[in-house]
């Protein structure tokens, strides 16, 4: 916000260009730049499917960053106008953002956020959705004419991070919509599965039920008891209560059915949770941090990885198929 609040003030004393160059030097950073990018490579999950979409169009987006790293503004602009255009579209059913015609733009009004304020993105849009039916080299913002060939002084440092920008903007506004269509996807699937013993071809459980929320939860309790450690040099027996909200958050009821042990020496320990579907997820460590260990089966895990590795996948990190993902 305090870039912003400079822009201001230069805003009044030396004018728009000016003002323009202060939030271009604020956001052409690395950390700001590449952070749309990484959001979108997560969008979609744990639905794989979905994701696939974003992480494959973060690829793209990640050469947009290289060209823009690099100077090539002729090459990132471009990509970064492709990339929004069909991130909207893939989250509106295809519906456009580049579009004057009500019955084909998609409404990117969102009241929770600034950036989607009706005073932001369909200003916005409206700059660059704006035709050109003459070619020259004016810098305009206009996609139409950029696309086509029309404007050809298009490739500049500030036209490439007002495209950042816009694209930053609108992974926020699509993150709320995006996250409903991962509900409708789990709610059917867990409505399809529910009570099956089937399990896909990766060997991850067909009926998942609870699976992200009690992961979740119990990753919350392992970065506890990581922090734990680093700050007294041991894993804490009296650590749930201190947690139990943070699992309301990730998802669990209040009642969350998680069951822990900490080694006398309080230099190992595990929890696991049966889940609704029956099937039982654990988590656990063994000696100090980052140690990680996870296990996944249909009974609960008798020992912890101390004294029964074999059972929690047989050493550190081990993937199993219902961890980390899924």
């Amino acid at each position: 916000m305090r870039d912003y609040a400079r822009a201001v003030q230069v805003l009044a004393s030396d004018g728009p260009e000016a003002a323009e160059q202060v939030l271009v030097e604020a956001w052409d950073n690395e950390h700001r730049l590449r952070r749309p990018i990484q959001q979108i490579s997560v969008l979609g999950r744990p639905e794989t499917d979905y994701n696939d979409l974003f992480f494959r169009r973060s690829r793209l987006l990640t050469k947009a960053f290289e060209h823009h790293r690099a100077g090539a503004y002729e090459a990132s602009i471009p990509i970064l106008l492709a990339q929004i255009e069909g991130l909207v579209a893939d989250v509106t059913g295809g519906k456009l953002f580049f579009s004057g015609r009500d019955d084909r733009k998609a409404d990117v009004v969102d009241e929770r956020t600034i950036a989607t304020l009706n005073e932001s993105l369909p200003v916005v849009r409206d700059l660059y959705s704006a035709g050109m039916d003459y070619t020259a080299s004016e810098g305009s913002l206009s996609r139409h004419a950029t696309l086509h060939g029309r404007e050809l002084g298009y490739d500049t440092r500030i036209n490439s991070v007002k495209a950042f920008v816009l694209l930053q903007a609108l992974v926020e506004w699509a993150q709320p919509l995006v996250r409903t269509e991962v509900d409708k996807r789990q709610a059917a699937r867990e409505a399809k599965w529910a009570g099956s013993d089937e399990v896909d071809e990766q060997g991850r459980r067909r009926d998942r039920r609870e699976f992200v929320a009690t992961k979740l939860a119990l990753k919350s309790l392992w970065l506890s008891q990581t922090m734990s450690h680093r700050r007294y040099g041991h894993y804490r027996s009296d650590i749930l209560p201190l947690v139990q909200q943070q699992f309301i958050k990730d998802g669990l009821p209040a009642e969350h059915g998680i069951e822990m042990d900490v080694g006398s020496d309080g230099q190992s320990w595990w929890a696991w949770r049966r889940t609704v579907s029956g099937w039982c997820l654990g988590i656990g460590a063994v000696g100090a941090p980052p140690s990680e260990w996870f296990y996944d089966g249909p009974l609960p895990p008798e020992r912890g990885p101390d004294e029964e590795p074999a059972a929690w996948g047989g050493h550190v990190h081990a993937v199993l198929p219902n961890w980390p993902s899924g």
